[in-house]
């Protein structure tokens, strides 16, 4: 109830472990347990996944970062194909 309503929409709460497909995990723990959590996510194959960690019972607003949350997305247009004029991307046929 702390996160944003948009960040909300897109947040899974679960106990299934690890095994999912994460970008990204935020967890309230003990310092045992983000340890468990650390070693598990390193011996994991694929991606390396952020782990955001509070202590147990943090309830003040801000306390994740939210900006970490997002995932970014770029976009190329290769003009070589045209011979490096991208205005020949654009001409109807």
């Amino acid at each position: 109830d702390l996160l944003p309503p948009t960040v909300q929409a897109r947040v899974a709460w679960t106990d299934a472990g690890l095994a999912g497909p994460w970008s990204s995990i935020l967890m309230h723990g003990r310092p045992a347990e983000l340890s468990r959590v650390l070693r598990a996510l390193a011996e994991r194959p694929g991606p390396v996944i952020p782990l955001h960690a509070l202590p147990r019972g943090w309830r003040q607003p801000g306390g994740f970062a939210v900006g970490a949350l997002l995932r970014e997305l770029s976009v190329s247009v290769n003009t070589t194909a045209a011979g490096g004029n991208a205005s020949l991307l654009t001409l109807n046929a």
